[in-house]
């Protein structure tokens, strides 16, 4: 199972880099807010692979 968490981590990081690339030079933003958004983005990411993964006060998760 984590082996799919994982390819679907990377998959969504490179949809999400090619996402904000192409929005940055769309709407002609300045690199620096596509960045933002990519790391927002990823951020979201790691968070719900940790929910899913890892084990918290109450013993749920896995």
């Amino acid at each position: 199972m984590s082996i799919v968490i994982l390819a679907t981590f990377f998959v969504l990081t490179l949809a999400q880099l090619i996402f904000w690339e192409r929005l940055g030079e769309a709407f002609g933003y300045a690199a620096s807010v596509s960045v933002l958004g990519l790391f927002a983005s990823l951020t979201l990411i790691v968070m719900a692979q940790a929910a899913a993964t890892q084990k918290f006060f109450d013993g749920r998760g896995q």
